[in-house]
């Protein structure tokens, strides 16, 4: 199997590079071995990197985080939550996962394949 047959929806973790932000130093190796694999985000990952975003960046540094939503949209394709997302993510929710972007973001990882 060649790396492009290699399928990968990122975590909200390895989206935050992309917008300036400071990971450790698995997250920066794992996204250059990920290189040449086919790479996935959600808005829902968009969303929870902005949540983490407005309470460590200043106003003046907002040109990072928004030049790096154009890099993701434009380097990165888009995995849309469907029907079998949700209906995966709420029946993690009832087994007591309580972290519902997780869940979503499995939920459509699993509904990809």
């Amino acid at each position: 199997m060649s790396k492009r047959d290699f399928r990968v929806l990122l975590d909200t973790l390895f989206l935050l590079p992309f917008l300036g932000l400071v990971t450790d130093e698995v997250v920066m190796y794992s996204l250059l071995k990920l290189r040449g694999a086919e790479l996935f985000y959600s808005e829902l990952s968009i969303l929870e990197a902005m949540w983490k975003a407005v309470k460590i960046v200043k106003k003046e540094d907002f040109g990072v985080i928004l030049e790096g939503l154009r890099l993701i949209k434009r380097g990165l394709k888009i995995a849309r939550v469907d029907d079998k997302a949700v209906e995966l993510a709420l029946s993690l929710y009832l087994m007591g996962h309580r972290d519902l972007v997780d869940n979503l973001l499995y939920g459509i990882a699993a509904s990809q394949t």
